[in-house]
């Protein structure tokens, strides 16, 4: 029942964020902070299907989000599909999706000991004055989860 619940959940959040997203509009921003599994993957499966659609899809990742950037992270697995929400975010990218940490992360992450070769070669750092022109865009569609 649990299962059927998420399951029904998840694709009413997803149309409705779908839905949400303007035919006009051809920029998404995805904002993802949370550290939950289930929420980064619905995130995830969110730019991939606004990317399939050709859109525009910027993902920003701050906090405990950008940890899915980092090479050596390997997050679980999520139900149905049986893939992370690293992998759904790096299917995303491979659709043309543009994946971005928060400039933040790295030097305020486990005493520094990380930099920007430790990140996937799909992500980048993303800098303060880029990320105010970007939320500043009247064009843009924005999720946060």
């Amino acid at each position: 029942m649990k299962r059927v619940l998420f399951v029904l959940l998840f694709a009413t959040s997803l149309f409705a964020a779908m839905a949400h997203a303007d035919e006009d509009s051809e920029s998404i921003l995805i904002n993802v902070n949370s550290s939950q599994g289930q929420v980064q993957g619905m995130a995830m499966e969110l730019a991939s299907k606004l990317a399939q659609e050709d859109k525009e899809v910027r993902i920003v990742l701050c906090g405990d989000a950008a940890e899915l950037a980092l090479e050596e992270n390997i997050p679980s697995s999520l139900r149905p599909r049986d893939v992370s929400p690293k992998e759904i975010m790096l299917e995303a990218a491979s659709l043309g999706a543009t994946i971005h940490v928060c400039h933040l992360f790295l030097p305020n992450t486990r005493f520094g000991q990380y930099d920007e070769d430790d990140l996937v070669e799909e992500a980048s750092i993303i800098s303060a004055e880029d990320l105010a022109e970007l939320v500043m865009k009247r064009d843009i569609q924005r999720f946060s989860y």
